[in-house]
């Protein structure tokens, strides 16, 4: 499998999950490339999702105050082919990664 295919999303008990070909770095780790040059390179494009946005406040501020954010169905952007690449809580609060294969140009 590779990361311009989907995987089977088998979220975590908060919620998060992440496609088993996304390169992972710890915090503090330095990665070689920067995502712009690896989506570049693995042929993708990326769409993020940010849950204060794509959710109503009150779904929202449930969430948050629960902990969690199994509930939390992410929208899919418009247009073909997109799958989900990661669900993750950040300093900024939940939010999805879709991706996509580069279509090749005509």
């Amino acid at each position: 499998m590779a990361i311009t295919e989907p995987a089977i999303v088998e979220r975590d008990d908060m919620g998060c999950w992440h496609h088993p070909d996304l390169p992972v770095y710890e915090e503090g780790d330095t990665p070689e490339e920067t995502v712009e040059q690896w989506r570049k390179r693995v042929g993708i494009e990326i769409h993020r999702v940010d849950a204060e946005d794509d959710m109503d406040e009150e779904a929202f501020e449930e969430a948050w105050d629960g902990g969690g954010w199994l509930g939390w169905e992410p929208s899919k952007p418009a247009g073909d082919g997109w799958h989900l690449i990661a669900i993750n809580d950040t300093e900024d609060g939940p939010m999805a990664w879709w991706a996509r294969p580069v279509k090749e140009a005509a």
